[in-house]
């Protein structure tokens, strides 16, 4: 009977949905194949991606030379590492987080309870026993109200029945509900007209940590964790303090109201700088800046920090400077251009910090490739990054080109010619050694009669046992070659001409090769290992079937 495990993972998916495993092993492989004892299905986990071992009684996982690696509290590790009871580990879209029992425990059930996976309630070292956190409304109708967040739900809105009543329009009568437990506190949105934001992005649930800025319409307010120590929060105390003070003290602390309020308006100018004041119920900001003080942002200063922060491929805070700009002057032509920018940017980095993984790995092509998905106009492609890729990839396909060549392997030599002329920021000298290679393999075609695969000679069918043979080109009704027709296409940089001549082409070795390395060329990954498996399935013996499966296999496509 095994003994009760002293260990545990929670294993949460990107849905949101939870597992618990209790460690009672002392081994534990975790991948995608059938065989592995945490089986993790989607695609960005590698089939052997990772192991857990019990070593002295505690567990190290080490990276079993996974693509997407392994990330251990957010960082990327090559190295056995030895765990700790509260370590998060990443693996694909599933987060594992690794906790230590102190009770007993039983594998009733393989789901976790909700409270277990939700993040440590935001407190420091030095909270009192049961001290809660706080909130500072920061602007609105009651500017410097501090409100002891109490365990249970609070909710914040314009109804006069909310726990936290604010009287301001762009405030829904229950705007968003705060949830305050043991070991969390989180805060939802309540279905509002103008939404929840947090730190400037909008959210429908969050866990709050100390220093979030949540933004209801035009209300801002700072949650303090427990116990933590913040300016803000000092000056306001004191001003309490003053208030309640006998009459004799107040002259030592005549500064203090004037203190809190100034951090009061420089909180808010801060956050409306780094935000861009965003107002999702329309029109201007609804900071308040105190007595006689608000005024109007400059739109030319906005407009210069949404650049500066471009530049600086900071797409968020561009974006949202841009648009407070705009709040200001709709027609802004440099506003709207900086935001049409920055959210295209956006939308790209995910794609940029792909390219970046696979270069790290040392995949080029995965890398170029992935780089190619940029946007043409992304400032993404200044980044060495980008260039690297392509001298990497430029030079990987040069050498197995002069390899091919060596070997007489003429096919594999006009499709590595074929893919450097379709790159577009192939440079001369590569573009020169393409043209020589396929200038030579013209010529060994035409040794070849032309009429058989290039480099090969005409062969004899051996029966459904020997060598697949190659027929003669197919004429089309117009009296083309659609091969002919194809080489044309792709030297003239129409992948999409050269794909729509092969689909309709009669399927041979060298229609198949070729469609396989347009669709290569084009980006598109789907249909290219569509076509190696129509291949290896029509030819299976022939001498470049191997390789295809090889390809196929490293794709995790067999």
């Amino acid at each position: 009977m095994a003994d009760q495990p002293t260990f545990k993972l929670i294993i949460i998916d990107d849905e949101g949905k939870s597992t618990v495993v209790p460690l009672t092993r002392n081994d534990y492989t975790v991948g995608r194949q059938e065989g592995n004892v945490i089986r993790l299905t989607e695609r960005n986990v590698s089939r052997k991606h990772a192991k857990l071992a019990k070593e002295n009684g505690k567990f190290v996982i080490e990276d079993l030379k996974s693509y997407n690696g392994v990330f251990i509290n957010n960082e990327r590790t090559k190295e056995r590492v030895m765990l700790k009871s509260g370590d998060t580990v990443q693996i694909g879209d599933y987060r594992l987080i690794f906790r230590e029992i102190t009770g007993v425990e039983t594998e009733d059930s393989v789901i976790v309870k909700e409270d277990l996976v939700r993040p440590p309630l935001p407190r420091v070292a030095t909270a009192l026993p049961g001290e809660k956190p706080k909130l500072i409304i920061i602007n609105g109708p009651k500017p410097g109200q501090i409100v002891n967040l109490e365990e249970g739900e609070t909710i914040i809105g314009r109804s006069e029945t909310a726990t936290i009543m604010i009287d301001e329009p762009s405030v829904s009568r229950e705007h968003g509900k705060i949830v305050l437990r043991e070991n969390y506190c989180q805060i939802l949105d309540m279905g509002s007209s103008n939404g929840l934001k947090i730190n400037g992005i909008q959210i429908k649930e969050h866990y709050l940590s100390h220093g979030d800025t949540i933004e209801l319409g035009n209300i801002l307010i700072r949650f303090i964790a427990a116990g933590a120590w913040d300016l803000l929060l000092e000056q306001l105390q004191q001003q309490e303090a003053l208030a309640a003070a006998p009459s004799w003290k107040k002259p030592v602390y005549w500064a203090i109201p004037f203190v809190a309020l100034g951090i009061l308006v420089a909180f808010g100018v801060i956050y409306l700088l780094t935000s861009g004041g965003r107002n999702p119920a329309g029109g201007k900001s609804g900071i308040e800046l105190g007595a006689g003080a608000q005024k109007e942002l400059n739109v030319d200063e906005l407009i210069r920090g949404a650049q500066k922060n471009y530049d600086e491929f900071k797409w968020r805070e561009a974006i949202d400077l841009s648009a407070k700009a705009l709040s200001f002057e709709p027609s802004n032509e440099k506003a709207l251009k900086i935001k049409e920018r920055a959210t295209r940017e956006l939308e790209n980095q995910p794609i940029y910090e792909e390219g970046v993984n696979a270069l790290k790995a040392g995949q080029w092509e995965n890398a170029y490739r992935t780089f190619s998905r940029l946007s043409l106009d992304s400032a993404y492609r200044t980044k060495p990054e980008f260039q690297e890729s392509i001298s990497k990839f430029g030079d990987q396909l040069h050498k197995e080109m002069v390899e091919a060549y060596s070997s007489q392997d003429w096919a594999t030599v006009e499709e590595k010619a074929l893919i450097i002329d379709s790159m577009p920021e192939a440079n001369e000298w590569l573009r020169g050694e393409a043209s020589k290679y396929a200038s030579l393999i013209k010529k060994e075609l035409g040794k070849g009669g032309g009429d058989s695969e290039p480099g090969t000679k005409k062969k004899k069918k051996e029966g459904p046992i020997g060598p697949e043979v190659e027929p003669p080109p197919e004429v089309t009704d117009s009296g083309t070659d659609p091969i002919a027709e194809a080489r044309k296409a792709i030297l003239a940089g129409d992948q999409l001409k050269c794909i729509k001549i092969l689909e309709k082409a009669k399927t041979s070795q060298m229609t198949l090769k070729m469609l396989a390395s347009c669709y290569k060329a084009a980006g598109n990954e789907d249909r290219y290992h569509h076509i190696l498996e129509r291949y290896i399935s029509k030819y299976p013996t022939a001498p470049d079937a191997e390789k295809f499966r090889s390809i196929l296999k490293a794709a995790g496509k067999l």
